[in-house]
């Protein structure tokens, strides 16, 4: 490979690895994003939960309008599980794709490094 080749190759890696390095970054600022949402889920599920509670310590309630408030507890809570999941099935995604972008930038810069010492 000649000297001009050499130094197009290496431009070409290492715009490679800038693009690799940036889809990494957005990927870990959205692993950020998913987590906060996961922490807050626990706020938010307390929320809910108050909102039922309250609704079930009236006094005037009748069986009927009892175990309505909880058929719509229930389906509450099965919705906020739901959510979780996603945000977890998302994360572990997510979690996927930064291994991977890892593991492309190690390759990238063993190449770009190797190229370099060759190019001396």
């Amino acid at each position: 490979m000649s000297s001009g080749d050499q130094a197009q190759h290496l431009a070409e890696l290492e715009v490679r690895r800038n693009r690799t390095l940036a889809d990494l970054e957005t990927v870990q600022t959205a692993v950020k994003s998913v987590q906060r949402s996961m922490e807050a889920h626990a706020a938010r599920q307390d929320e809910i939960n108050q909102r039922f509670i309250a609704r079930l310590e009236s006094a005037d309630l009748s069986e009927a309008e009892r175990q309505q408030i909880y058929r719509e507890w229930n389906e509450a809570f099965k919705e906020s599980i739901a959510r979780y999941n996603r945000l977890a099935e998302e994360r572990e995604h997510l979690h996927v794709q930064e291994l991977i972008l890892v593991r492309m930038l190690t390759e990238l810069d063993y190449r770009i490094r190797t190229l370099k010492e060759q190019m001396l």
